[in-house]
């Protein structure tokens, strides 16, 4: 029966690239999202999870796929967990991808889908892992990611229509959204939010959730877990970054944390510093 563990770090070789590879069985993801792309593939066991509104369950060898800004979450579909392997690279490394492979500057490609099989897609983004985690060879770290971004986005996205990032939305929106922004360590209320806005409750939740697709509960969690990353890693101690992004202390800040990215705040934080280490 797989025990739960997860490794991660981050690597700047083509672009900031974060890095997991992990074993599930009981944790379960909250609903969240990322500023850039989620990748990776399942190696064994089977996850369920939901991308876009849509239900998938990955199983040994799928290729998991979620762009920026799109909200999902992720649970074990098999009584063992599952294990995977998972990179989150920055918009500009999949940009530079689609660009590589078009041969002109193009923009964020868009994936089209949550999940797929595909063997060879697959064995390069293991290979493009495994080399990230063991190879001292930047050249060869380098070029196993590259090769296997660019073929992910000829095969499965779409280079000519940007990604969408989580909070188009008119004026209004894009108000209380700075008002989250400015007051995450607040206990903001719904007519806080309302009020700023010039609407009412119920309407403002509506067109908060079309701008966003969360609700401001959610939305408001996500921009402190953001923020606490940034504090983090600018070497804030986490019972400081706790306080200043709004959680009540630094038990509750590590288990939101975790629950979104897989990883505790202090093992975000180490991983942080050796990655910086590395390229001073």
């Amino acid at each position: 029966m797989m025990t739960e563990r997860a490794t991660y770090w981050r690597t700047d070789d083509l672009g900031e690239v974060e890095w997991l590879t992990a074993q599930y069985r009981t944790h379960r993801f909250a609903r969240h999202w990322h500023e850039g792309y989620a990748l990776g593939v399942i190696e064994a066991g089977a996850e369920a999870f939901t991308v876009a509104g849509t239900r998938h369950c990955g199983t040994e060898g799928s290729v998991v796929f979620v762009n920026p800004g799109e909200i999902h979450d992720g649970e074990a579909a098999h009584p063992s967990g599952w294990r995977y392997r998972m990179l989150y690279p920055a918009v500009a490394v999949l940009e530079r991808a689609a660009s590589e492979l078009s041969g002109r500057p193009a923009r964020a490609p868009l994936f089209r889908c949550g999940i797929v099989d595909d063997a060879e897609v697959a064995a390069m983004l293991v290979d493009a892992h495994r080399a990230a985690e063991r190879s001292r060879s930047t050249l060869e770290r380098e070029s196993r990611l590259l090769s296997a971004l660019v073929m992910l986005v000829r095969r499965y996205a779409d280079v000519t229509t940007a990604s969408v990032p989580a909070g188009s939305e008119d004026a209004r929106m894009r108000t209380t959204r700075e008002l989250i922004e400015d007051r995450l360590d607040e206990d903001l209320s719904l007519a806080t939010l309302a009020t700023a806005a010039d609407l009412s409750a119920w309407h403002f939740l509506r067109l908060f959730r079309q701008a966003t697709g969360a609700t401001p509960h959610v939305y408001l969690l996500q921009r402190r877990l953001a923020r606490a990353r940034l504090l983090l890693q600018s070497g804030e101690p986490a019972a400081a970054v706790a306080s200043a992004t709004g959680f009540a202390d630094q038990s509750h800040l590590t288990h939101r944390f975790r629950r979104a990215y897989g990883v505790t705040p202090a093992r975000f934080q180490r991983a942080h510093r050796r990655s910086k280490k590395l390229q001073d």
